[in-house]
């Protein structure tokens, strides 16, 4: 087929999620940009169309980064957060093809549209075309656009998370068990016995969609590259449907901060956009967020701006450099670590700058970074009429005594060492960055739930007895229970007769944990007459041969403990190992005389106990009894015997785990 025209191998790399979920932080928009734009999704399609159809044409908008992933832009559709529903299309094609020397074949994919019902299950169609040349013993096939579904997939609530003004879903589409080997569908697509293997493949109509000179691309036929072929996981946005606009706060928001004592000190300060400066202290206006007392999360953005600049000491009237810090930010995420970041700019003019304006000097373009980092407590906060407020000091002497490393960078060099130590000298730490004080708005804990009544049941003495039934085959026990209720809580039903190795019962908190057992019956309340019932239970085939015990609990979720016993499963009793006993004359005795023999007892393992032997001989009988010895033998010695003839019988009389046995011999004394 044409899909084997891969000369060499293509190195693995990873699949392409960790690209995926990295997109949306390749540019930090502001929050308002964020919200404002159109949903899009963020997909790889296929390591194997990344890396084999790699010759990439994209449009209608649609771009491509470094990893391979597409982004198909200006999504319309929404999501529900209630039911999960969720419809978008998006706009945007690429044609991924292969060549060598020219083009074998390629697939398009255009205008994928994501859905979801309530359910949670999901869907990803797009329009769909595909194109192959006559090789390798393969027709030319064209197929024209048509919507397909590509994949499905499932998605949990969790999946979902908020995205600027967007929700965004991160999911792994289906690949295991899509196409079932040698089914019906398998044999129309052209498939091979035992393919798709494990029935890893894209779904049936975007498989019937693409040519069948491409098709094996998209399934998993056995080779080195078939986990390459599985659908990328993708990230889909989408419009949420209950935004709601955060409330205006009770009270301006605000954030009060000197930057450093060596800043209000060192510096001239020049404020703009509504900032306000008291003492020292910046005030920075206009803050819109919130602190959720529940977690402690916490995102506040302030507006304004502060320039601090330092005069040239021999021109007086110019600026030697300058640092610029706009619309800081306060973030505080659930484990308590805070930051503080700022739109930060740095600038050294030119001497001549004042002169010649040509000539400005270096200068930073204006970034967000951090410009301080703090640990936060419930302490540290205090509410009033609905505005949360934040009093805390940043780090310094934990963090090596100077402001954070991203924050210096934005500065020009000259400016550094106004925001770091630069020696021990405890003078140094005017430098520090201040104490901030930040409001936002409280989002108060909710109020918790009224604690469950716990229920009391009254007391009971259930009891049950175990019998092993005989069957042909396997174990089947029957369970005669004694003094039990079909509800001792409100929302009980029945009980539950399970068996399980051990002899404590198993966490059954939830009713699916009845898979732990080896075998398990509900005891609907119908089967339960004057507090009895029966039931009737097999083991599987190879259950275990340690302990293994009867249950019984509430069902269905185990509200109370006064219906629990434990019985211990009464198991078969082993079959005895069969022996032979071999008697053997060691003297043949002469009339008169006494003879001797030994007896040997064998088995699987070393046989123990006792053994008998019986002397038999015209008007007389002699009895011997012995223990056999290491290695199950004895010698024993015969009483006088007479003219005639003899016959000795040696009997083991077995134990626990031996089977009783018997040897004899005959000879004549003469």
């Amino acid at each position: 087929m044409l899909a084997g025209l891969v000369v060499g191998s293509l190195a693995s790399v990873p699949l392409g999620l960790a690209g995926v979920l990295a997109a949306p932080a390749a540019a930090q928009a502001p929050a308002d940009a964020r919200a404002a734009a159109a949903p899009v999704l963020r997909w790889e399609v296929s390591q194997q169309f990344d890396d084999h159809l790699s010759s990439h044409d994209l449009q209608g908008g649609a771009t491509e980064d470094g990893d391979g992933v597409v982004t198909f832009p200006d999504g319309v559709g929404t999501y529900d957060p209630g039911t999960g529903v969720s419809e978008v299309a998006y706009q945007g094609s690429v044609r991924g093809a292969f060549r060598l020397g020219q083009e074998f074949y390629h697939v398009r994919i255009a205008e994928p549209a994501l859905r979801v019902d309530g359910s949670g299950r999901g869907e990803m169609t797009a329009l769909v075309s595909a194109a192959n040349i006559a090789a390798q013993g393969e027709e030319a096939q064209e197929t024209q656009p048509a919507r397909v579904v590509m994949f499905g997939f499932d998605v949990h609530a969790s999946d979902w998370s908020p995205d600027g003004g967007l929700a965004a879903l991160a999911a792994t589409p289906d690949w295991a068990g899509v196409v079932e080997p040698g089914s019906e569908e398998a044999d129309e697509l052209g498939m091979d016995d035992g393919t798709p293997v494990d029935g890893r493949a894209w779904a049936a109509p975007f498989l019937r969609q693409v040519t069948s000179g491409v098709r094996a691309h998209f399934h998993a036929t056995g080779s080195g590259s078939d986990e390459k072929k599985r659908p990328a996981a993708f990230v889909a946005q989408a419009t949420p449907t209950d935004v709601v606009p955060e409330p205006e706060p009770p009270a301006p928001l605000t954030l009060d901060w000197a930057v450093s004592q060596e800043f209000a000190d060192v510096f001239d300060h020049s404020l703009a956009g509504g900032a306000t400066e008291t003492d020292g202290v910046i005030t920075f206006p206009d803050g819109r967020g919130s602190h959720d007392e529940a977690t402690g999360v916490t995102t506040v953005s302030y507006a304004g701006s502060v320039t601090g600049s330092v005069r040239d000491p021999f021109l007086g009237v110019s600026t030697r450099y300058a640092v610029t810090l706009a619309d800081p930010r306060v973030e505080v995420d659930a484990d308590g670590t805070g930051t503080l970041t700022a739109v930060v700019s740095g600038e050294t003019p030119s001497p001549l700058s004042v002169l010649l304006p040509v000539l400005p000097g270096p200068t930073t373009t204006p970034a967000r970074v951090p410009v301080a980092t703090f640990r936060v407590t419930a302490e540290d906060w205090s509410t009033t009429d609905g505005v949360a407020t934040l009093g805390t000091t940043p780090d310094w002497s934990t963090v090596g005594r100077a402001f954070p490393s991203a924050f210096l960078g934005q500065l020009t060099p000259e400016s550094r060492d106004h925001f770091r130590a630069v020696g021990e000298d405890p003078a140094q730490d005017v430098k520090a960055p201040a104490r901030l004080t930040a409001t936002a708005l409280h989002v108060p804990a909710p109020e918790p739930e009224p604690e469950p009544e716990e229920c009391q049941p009254l007391p009971a003495a259930p009891s049950v007895e175990v019998s092993r039934l005989a069957t042909t085959s396997g174990e089947t026990y029957r369970v005669v229970g004694r003094g039990f209720r079909a509800e001792s809580c409100p929302g009980d039903s029945g009980v539950y007769v399970g068996i399980a190795e051990g002899d404590v019962l198993p966490d059954v908190a939830e009713r699916e944990n009845t898979e732990q057992f080896l075998a398990v019956d509900w005891v609907s309340p119908s089967r339960i007459v004057d507090g009895g019932f029966t039931s009737t239970l097999s083991l599987p085939d190879g259950a275990p041969e340690g302990v293994v015990s009867v249950f019984t609990w509430q069902a269905h979720t185990h509200s109370n403990t006064s219906q629990d016993t434990v019985t211990a499963l009464p198991r078969a009793a082993a079959e005895p190992a069969p022996t032979t006993t071999t008697l053997r004359v060691l003297k043949k005795p002469r009339a008169g005389e006494r003879g001797a023999v030994r007896v040997l007892v064998t088995a699987d393992a070393p046989a123990s106990g006792r053994v008998a032997l019986t002397v038999r001989q015209s008007g007389r009988v002699e009895t011997h009894r012995a223990t056999l010895r290491s290695g199950g033998k004895v010698k024993l010695r015969l009483d006088r015997a007479s003219e005639g003839r003899l016959v000795a019988i040696a009997t083991y009389e077995g134990d626990e785990e031996h089977d009783r046995s018997k040897d004899r011999v005959r000879f004549r004394v003469r």
